[in-house]
Formats: C-alpha cells, structure tokens, sequence
C-alpha cells in the first residue's frame, strides 16, 4: 500500500498541480490496496487525456493499453502496445500521449526481454475488474489482439502470441489455419520449443474436435497457458 502511494505522489510530482498534502491525503483515503490503485488509475487516465477524455472504461487510453497487457501471453513490447491501441480505438497516439503512457507503465510493470508485463497481480485483478469486467469482454479483447499478430509475418514472435490468442477465444477454425500455413509451419519447425507446441496443439485441436462432437464438453485447459475459468469462459 505504502509503496504505492509513493510511486502515484512521484508521479504526481511530475503530473499534477495539486500539493504533495493534498496528493497524500487523497490516496490515503483509499480503503484497500485495490481501491488505491483504481483511484491512482484514474488519475494516471486524467494526466494522458485531461479534462475531455476519448472516452471511459477499457475505450479510454490508459483502459485500452492495460486491458491489452491484461490479455497478453508474456507482455508486449512497445511497438505492439502501440499498433493494439490503434486497432482497437481507430486513432494512433500522440508522442506526448505515448511518452505519458510509458511513463506510467513504469510504476505498474516491468519490462523483461523488451516487453511489458505487470509487476503484481494485485494491479492484474484491478485492470480486470475496472476495464474488462466480463468474460466475453475478455475474450473480445483476445480475439482483437488475435487479429493484430495475424497480420504479422511469419516470426516466433507472431506464433508465440496468435495461438494463445486464438486458444483462448476458441478460434478453432482460424487455429487450424494458422497450424497449417506453410510460412508459419516452417517457422515452427525451426526449434524443438517449436516443434513442441506445435504437436500439442494440433493435438489438442484434434481431440477437442472430436470432443465436442462426441460429448460435448467445454473447453478446460489450454496448451498455451492457463485457463482461468471464471475471466475466460465464454461460448469457447
């Protein structure tokens, strides 16, 4: 709680015109660490888009750049926050815009291998329950990012993030035709990493096929990371 507010006051150092006082006094009102750092969020927002914000919720900038962390398989770099915010909202950011936006990053993440992701999940669980909210918002948000790395050129970067993507929002079909892209599948090839999950999930495409047609059941585990029943159930 305390380091919190530390980094919202230094923040507002650099961002707001109100007192270090005053600055204290509202952030110690804040009942719990999670209502702290919703209330931090929503200043952060106001110093990225003033007094007449884009719009609100998970449609705001800061909404939009969180949410699609939230979502992401091990983070995105710069370059892909920017180009998600863009399909996502219809407008690209500002350098001003951008340099705010990574500047509040770095109280909220970290960067490893070049990539953002969140340094606790007690922010993970505020983003969620502040701009997502819902399971099919999630899965929404998966199946936009999913549409972002198709468009990318066969890479490890683009076979890593897709599938999961596509995994996650149960894209069966759109799987399936990323696994047999010949361009993707001779990047797959490349390493044994590769080659691995490239079994397991055709596999599990497979068997889930065969799954649902014979019994169906619902989707319980991915081969990509975890599946978190109660943010990513939905219609899968």
């Amino acid at each position: 709680f305390l380091r919190t507010v530390l980094y919202a006051l230094a923040l507002g150092l650099e961002k707001s015109t109100a007192s270090i006082d005053e600055q204290l006094d509202h952030h110690l009102a804040a009942e719990s660490p999670d209502a702290l750092i919703s209330q931090i969020l929503d200043q952060c927002s106001f110093y990225i888009e003033g007094e007449n914000p884009v719009s609100q919720g998970t449609t705001s900038i800061l909404g939009a750049t969180l949410s699609v962390l939230y979502v992401s398989r091990d983070g995105l770099t710069d370059d892909e926050i920017w180009g998600s915010i863009q399909l996502m909202l219809g407008f690209e950011l500002n350098g001003e815009q951008k340099d705010c936006v990574l500047r509040i990053l770095k109280d909220f993440c970290m960067k490893v291998k070049d990539c953002w992701m969140f340094t606790h999940a007690a922010v993970e669980n505020v983003v969620y329950e502040k701009y997502i909210q819902h399971p099919e918002n999630n899965i929404k948000l998966h199946q936009m990012m999913g549409r972002y790395f198709n468009r990318m050129e066969a890479c490890d970067r683009k076979l890593n993030c897709l599938v999961w993507h596509l995994e996650v929002s149960g894209s069966w079909n759109k799987l399936k035709s990323t696994l047999v892209n010949i361009d993707n599948f001779n990047k797959w090839w490349d390493t044994e990493h590769n080659r691995t999950e490239f079994i397991n999930l055709w596999s599990s495409l497979t068997n889930y096929a065969q799954r649902s047609k014979e019994t169906q059941q619902e989707l319980k585990s991915l081969v990509t990371g975890q599946f978190r029943e109660k943010r990513m159930r939905h219609n899968q």
